[in-house]
């Protein structure tokens, strides 16, 4: 299905300003690339579930995991479609996409990893990177023991 969003799009790193370096640091400043990115999520008034097929599984477990992307992120809605790239949806939009620790994702993987009884590996989850949400949701529904997220 298309989306009547476009994806979103990581802006590459330039020069910044010490404000913007400061980001990094602090996360009291948004860069020019979260700003970006939380403008372009901020653009999606409403989710467009029916970009992800007609598969009504699918739906509720993107629908759920993009929940937890959102809320375990800060990320002002979870209104994701199957062509974001990943890389997008798990960015760190207040430290500039930095992780300080990984607990960030991590807590994500763990909370995914209970609630829909997942299995993976880390490498698996290093792969994510370069795949599209789509992508990403596939191969965890299809590593789920129970692909019907909790209520």
């Amino acid at each position: 299905m298309i989306s009547r969003y476009p994806p979103l799009v990581i802006l590459n790193r330039t020069q910044r300003s010490i404000k913007e370096r400061m980001c990094d640091l602090t996360g009291f400043f948004l860069s020019t690339r979260a700003k970006s990115l939380v403008a372009q999520i901020r653009s999606r008034p409403e989710p467009d579930w029916q970009a992800w097929g007609p598969d009504s599984k699918r739906r509720e477990f993107a629908q759920y995991v993009s929940k937890v992307f959102a809320s375990e992120i800060g990320w002002p809605s979870p209104h994701f479609i199957p062509d974001d790239p990943y890389a997008a949806v798990s960015f760190n939009f207040r430290y500039d996409g930095v992780f300080w620790d990984g607990m960030e994702l991590e807590c994500i993987f763990l909370k995914l990893r209970q609630e829909l009884n997942l299995e993976f590996s880390c490498e698996l989850l290093n792969s994510f990177e370069r795949l599209s949400f789509g992508e990403v949701i596939e191969i965890l529904m299809s590593r789920s023991r129970n692909p019907s997220p909790p209520s």
